[in-house]
């Protein structure tokens, strides 16, 4: 199902939000292979269109195929060969990829759970 030619098709895609707010609507774009930026005013449907291009999030109606497949239907191939950094990463702030700090947050939170079932004379299995 690859086409020959490469590059993104996006047809007729549309996206609405609660309380009718449509920040796409019927997007029509075609580019070929090659790296680009997305510049618009704001408002203008910039971050929506390209968390739904990453499929982060599913279009209400409309396709989208990169180098001829379909990237709803195989969101993983899109995974693999599209670039996305956002200006603004929304991260949870306690979360960590050190394994050490984990260890020790969770160490922390059963010594509160002993101390506050001690106190409350409650027997804890250790």
């Amino acid at each position: 199902m690859n086409d020959d030619t490469g590059g993104l098709r996006v047809t007729r895609l549309t996206k609405t939000y609660a309380g009718g707010i449509r920040a796409l609507d019927d997007v029509d774009l075609a580019v070929g292979p090659g790296l680009y930026g997305l510049l618009g005013p704001n408002g203008a449907g910039k971050s929506t269109l390209m968390r739904t291009l990453a499929t982060l999030q599913k279009p209400d109606s409309g396709s989208i195929t990169l180098d001829g497949v379909d990237a709803l239907a195989d969101p993983d191939y899109v995974r693999r060969r599209l670039g996305y950094l956002p200006q603004q990463i929304g991260t949870y702030p306690t979360v960590t990829g050190d394994p050490a700090r984990r260890r020790e947050r969770r160490s922390a939170a059963r010594r509160r759970t002993v101390e506050m079932a001690t106190e409350k004379g409650t027997p804890v299995a250790t």
